[in-house]
């Protein structure tokens, strides 16, 4: 048990050494980095959004997925599948872009998967 948690612990420090993690101040620096910007050049970057009026402009995504996982238990030091069940997996993005004057002043994002919509900086 204890050899597992410190496997855990090394496997979760060696993403973020890879940079798999981000801080609060990198996410948080990531979603803002559209403010002060021209929306066309968002919309250069991520795309044009579902709905637009001249004080916001509203990008949504959603996708469902569905995969079966294996049913184990573990015989004789061995896994063997047993069945299988159905899982299934929604990742959703609403982003919000306050406008003024064709710039956007405030980013909102709401949901579990707005990478998308908050690309990596650089």
């Amino acid at each position: 048990m204890m050899k597992s948690r410190h496997i855990a612990t090394v496997a979760l420090v060696a993403f973020g050494l890879t940079g798999c993690i981000e801080s609060e101040e990198e996410i948080t620096a990531r979603k803002a980095q559209f403010d002060g910007r021209l929306l066309s050049a968002v919309v250069s970057k991520i795309g044009a959004p579902q709905s637009q009026s001249n004080t916001q402009a509203v990008w949504d995504y959603k996708n469902t997925s569905t995969t079966r996982v294996p049913i184990q238990s573990l015989e004789n030091g061995v896994f063997v599948t047993k069945g299988y069940r159905t899982q299934t997996t929604i990742l959703t993005c609403n982003y919000v872009a306050t406008l003024e004057n064709g710039r956007v002043i405030n980013s909102r994002y709401t949901g579990n998967s707005c990478r998308r919509y908050a690309p990596d900086l650089g």
